[in-house]
């Protein structure tokens, strides 16, 4: 349901969760934060379009390439940090190197930012966040997939997610490194389930290293399934 109403309103899913706890209805939910972005954008819209009209200038509503560079320069960050993921996120872009003008607006509002130093401190935040928040990461991860996949596809090329997996997993999980050496040379192509589950099997491989206790009858991929057998056929 979140889900949902995230996808309608344009708000984020965590958002989404928090006003369904709050209303315990779909319906009252969605009028709420309807009404709290309406709120916003009459206060900041005036404010930010000017600053947005320096990525994307001569009335664009989305960004070209030099202007999300610009735009994450602005911010102090290099374009391969991970915390531009988190940035993409926040402000959710709708494909890889695009930002457009209201999710932007929506996304500086809800850190209350109106101007650059804002921007900049709250993206530090981000930062730390990113790193140190597991809910957090989680939810850049799982929405990284419809970031970065091409328009019209339903699958991820291999080399492609493998930038990613080591941007965002070889930091944090010691099995990340054979998973992608196992990915890389059965050389399939990622859907979403295999790339949402990868991160939940990382998870529970932390508190289960040798995958000992692993069990196939559970509603792991296919995939997943034959890493482990990799795994244990030739444990390291």
């Amino acid at each position: 349901m979140a889900q949902e109403i995230a996808k309608s309103t344009g708000c984020l899913v965590e958002e989404a969760e928090q006003a369904l706890q709050a209303e315990n209805n779909v319906v009252r939910a969605t009028k709420m934060i309807a009404y709290e972005i309406d709120l916003r954008r009459k206060r900041y819209v005036p404010v930010l379009s000017p600053i947005w009209s320096r990525y994307a200038p001569g009335g664009a509503t989305t960004t070209d390439y030099d202007g999300t560079i610009e735009l994450v320069r602005d911010l102090g960050v290099e374009l391969d940090d991970e915390v531009v993921l988190a940035l993409a996120y926040e402000l959710q872009a709708p494909q890889l190197g695009v930002f457009a003008k209201l999710p932007y607006i929506d996304g500086w509002a809800r850190w209350s930012c109106s101007d650059l130093p804002a921007m900049i401190k709250a993206t530090s935040v981000m930062k730390h966040k990113i790193k140190e928040n597991r809910a957090y990461f989680g939810r850049v991860y799982r929405y990284v997939f419809p970031y970065i996949v091409s328009e019209g596809q339903r699958m991820l090329p291999i080399d492609q997610a493998v930038a990613y997996w080591t941007l965002l997993l070889v930091p944090r999980y010691a099995i990340a490194e054979r998973w992608i050496a196992f990915m890389t040379e059965k050389n399939y192509s990622v859907s979403r389930d295999t790339w949402n589950m990868a991160l939940v099997f990382f998870e529970y491989a932390q508190n289960d290293p040798t995958l000992a206790e692993y069990d196939e009858n559970l509603a792991w991929p296919a995939i997943i399934d034959d890493f482990v057998d990799s795994v244990r056929d030739h444990p390291s």
